[in-house]
């Protein structure tokens, strides 16, 4: 296993785990790197995780990352979570409910059947992920900021009257 960039709830627990897991050789912790060393690292994986707990409301920038090198994913998230609702739609991987810890167990078991080819095809829906390609979503952006920019005329703003 390896384990690039930091993990803000390797703590308690999880930080024990990763160190005894890191002291026998299983996993490697080479931290952060340069994106484009990551995407070479992500390429080679066999899998991806997604740790997502307690965040409601955001996707993690590097699920997109995960998507772009067409490898399953493992997101422990919250079913109905942003994370989920991407993972669903673009059948990107297994989703695991970070609230069970048999939900996650079942979830890694899973993955390792996934990657070891014993159960279920990785067959993510290609016209879905083309929804999140960074240059489309970019253009979106672009078209949502001139149509905000566009309605409002910068003499409006400036000769506003006085109250």
């Amino acid at each position: 296993l390896e384990f690039i960039g930091t993990c803000e709830v390797a703590h308690g627990g999880t930080r024990a785990l990763m160190d005894k897991l890191t002291a026998i050789g299983v996993l490697n912790e080479p931290g952060t790197m340069p994106r484009a060393d990551c995407l070479r690292a992500l390429a080679d994986a066999d899998a991806c995780l997604l740790l997502d707990m307690d965040r409601p409301t955001q996707i993690p920038a590097k699920l997109y990352d995960y998507m772009l090198v067409r490898k399953p994913v493992l997101a422990i998230t919250e079913p109905g979570s942003p994370v989920a609702d991407v993972m669903e739609r673009t059948g990107c991987g297994i989703i695991a409910d970070c609230r069970s810890h048999q939900a996650m167990r079942e979830g890694i078991l899973h993955m390792f059947n996934t990657i070891s080819g014993s159960e279920y095809a990785f067959s993510p829906d290609e016209s879905e992920l083309a929804e999140f390609d960074f240059t489309r979503l970019a253009g979106r952006y672009a078209g949502l900021f001139d149509s905000i920019t566009g309605k409002v005329r910068r003499k409006d703003v400036i000769n506003e009257p006085a109250a």
